[in-house]
Formats: structure tokens, sequence, C-alpha cells
């Protein structure tokens, strides 16, 4: 059980009176490009396929190079976790991509409330919405549990990772599972030029990032022993 004075205890005391569900985003625009221009992406890839085996048909394997894949170490990203969707996600972090990191991220719908009191009470509604509207959110634990709304994710990831590039501490499986964000995975993550942190926590479900956490001063307490079942990259 995770302490109460780590960020994701509010989040485990909010989780007790919310009902929340996660939601990826409806719609992935790079996949909707690559089916409308699949069949003629094709038949150039097969006839530069062709060219190349009869170009290169007659040297060995020792001039061969491998494409970077995820897992492996490919210049951008050197997450190598062994599981290729977490790979993915860790590659975007590595390259404080914001905008691929919320494209990555899977939502909360939980009923807003007009007048919020205290750590982990449920999002404020807006002037639009009603008392009692579900509104899609992310959790981000900064000391004190803040909702953020889909369209300032790309600011809170871009604030959270810095200006420098981010190191990889660990990433590990998850002991214990913290109410309604369903988290599978934690990476933790040094990021030199974070206000306010040495670092920061991402928790990751099938490559989806449910929750941001910080370390609200006790860098180490992101991977406690409590926290980990087993490590997939070790501090």
């Amino acid at each position: 059980m995770f302490s109460h004075g780590d960020g994701l205890g509010n989040i485990w005391r909010a989780g007790r009176s919310l009902k929340a569900k996660s939601s990826a985003p409806r719609a992935d625009m790079r996949g909707d490009v690559v089916r409308a221009y699949l069949p003629g992406v094709l038949v150039v890839v097969l006839a530069a396929s062709s060219a190349v085996a009869l170009a290169c048909g007659d040297d060995d394997d020792n001039g061969a190079t491998e494409s970077p894949t995820a897992g492996q170490d490919g210049g951008d990203g050197n997450a190598d976790t062994g599981v290729p969707q977490l790979d993915f996600t860790l590659e975007a972090a590595l390259r404080r991509d914001a905008i691929e990191l919320a494209g990555l991220t899977a939502y909360q719908e939980i009923a807003c409330e007009e007048s919020p009191q205290g750590a982990g009470a449920p999002p404020a509604c807006r002037e639009n919405e009603d008392d009692g509207t579900e509104v899609q959110v992310f959790p981000v634990a900064q000391c004190e549990l803040q909702w953020t709304r889909p369209e300032d994710v790309p600011d809170a990831y871009e604030r959270a990772l810095g200006q420098a590039k981010p190191e990889i501490v660990a990433v590990y499986e998850i002991a214990d599972q913290p109410l309604d964000l369903d988290a599978e995975y934690a990476a933790v993550l040094r990021t030199p030029e974070t206000e306010g942190a040495e670092g920061i926590a991402l928790w990751i479900n099938g490559g989806r990032v449910v929750e941001l956490e910080y370390d609200c001063g006790n860098f180490e307490g992101l991977y406690a022993d409590e926290r980990v079942e087993r490590f997939l990259i070790e501090p």
C-alpha cells in the first residue's frame, strides 16, 4: 500500500468516492492516414523491396543493418523494457514529445462539481457544464491531485519533462494497483530541468499513460519497494 504522503495517496482517496473509467482517444489521425493511403504505399514498398533485393543479392550479411524497433536503442530513444507498447511510449517521453504523449494518454470520465472542496475532489465544472456532468480528465499528482482537461495535457507534459532530455531511472510492474487507474507499469524518469522536482513517474497501461506523478520531494519514493512487483529496468 502506498503511503498517504505521496501523490497517489490522494488518488486512492479520490477513487473511493468517485466512479471513474478510462477512455482512450476516439480516433488516431495517423492510423486514418495510413489506412487511406495503404494501397498506394504497398505498391511502392513492394517495388522498392524488389529493387533492393536485386541490387544487394550478391552482398553477404556482414554489411546489413537492422531498423530500430521498440525495445532497442533507436537513436531518438533508448527504452529497452522488452515490452514494445511500453517502449514506444517511453521513447516519446525521452524525446519530450508532448503532443505524441497526449495522443498516448488514457482519460478518465468523472462527474464534475460546481464547487469541489479538498484534495482529491472531483474536477471543477466549467461555466457551460451542469453539476454532475461527466467530463474527460487526466490525473496529475503534484503533491496534491489535479485533474487536467485533454486540451491542457500537452502543456502538463511539457512542464513535467522540462527542457533537457530525461533519463530512465527505473521501470517496474506495479505490485498494488491504485484505485480506478488500472495501471500496469510505472516508469520513473529523472528530469533535470523540471521546476520543483527531481523527476516524475508515468503510470502506464497498454502503452497509454493513465497518470503523471511528480516526486514531491521524494524521488526514490517513486520506485519504493512496496510499489514494485518486479523491475523491467532496475535503478
